[in-house]
This record gives structure tokens, sequence and C-alpha cells, in this order.
């Protein structure tokens, strides 16, 4: 059995951050308050 797979265009982080500053995409009030450190984020990107 063969499983088709869609993917779409890959985003750029500067892409969503764009996107997120326009309002093209909103953030849950539970995260608007959490701050990533640089260490966190890196990390959180890499993995």
């Amino acid at each position: 059995m063969r499983i088709k797979m869609a993917y779409q265009t890959a985003l750029t982080i500067a892409n969503v951050v764009k996107d997120i500053d326009t309002k093209r995409y909103l953030l849950p009030s539970i995260q608007r308050e959490f701050v990533w450190n640089a260490g966190r984020l890196k990390g959180c990107l890499t993995a």
C-alpha cells in the first residue's frame, strides 16, 4: 500500500514573525506573556 503525502511550502522564521506582527497568526493568550530566552529558542529550533 502506498501512502501519498501532501507537503506545503516551508515557512521561514522571518515570515512567521512578520505574519504574527500583521495578525495573520494569533497567539493564544496563555502564550503571550511567556518569553523564551535565546538559548531555549535556539535549542527548540535545532531539535
